[in-house]
């Protein structure tokens, strides 16, 4: 790969009066180069961010419809679709993935509302 290296990066969220929220995260940028792609690096990349951070319960993420090979994999890694937004002639697919309680795996929606 020639040129410079995207940056990845974890935002974590925050509420409306400005607290941060660290138990949901947004991944942005998960790119791997056209020459590796097709060999595990995405899935092994997505993995590893969910457990960068194990306080964190959600991660978000969004890709563009036409991107269907990351949608195929955030799909095959558990994330769900949890909406879309337009953006210059196509749409954002924004997705989201409930992840273990912090030193736990495993829990279902219902349980980490409670």
């Amino acid at each position: 790969m020639t040129g410079p290296v995207p940056e990845s990066e974890i935002v974590l969220y925050q509420t409306e009066d400005g607290a941060a929220r660290i138990d949901v995260a947004e991944l942005g940028r998960l790119v791997v180069a056209p020459d590796r792609q097709g060999n595990g690096i995405g899935t092994r990349l997505a993995l590893h961010a969910e457990r960068v951070f194990p306080e964190v319960m959600e991660i978000r993420l969004f890709t563009g419809e036409q991107s269907l090979a990351n949608i195929r994999l955030y799909c095959r890694l558990g994330y769900r679709e949890s909406g879309r937004t337009p953006a210059d002639g196509y749409d954002l697919v924004h997705f989201a993935k409930t992840l273990g309680q912090p030193g736990g795996v495993g829990a279902r929606v219902g349980e980490l509302a409670g």
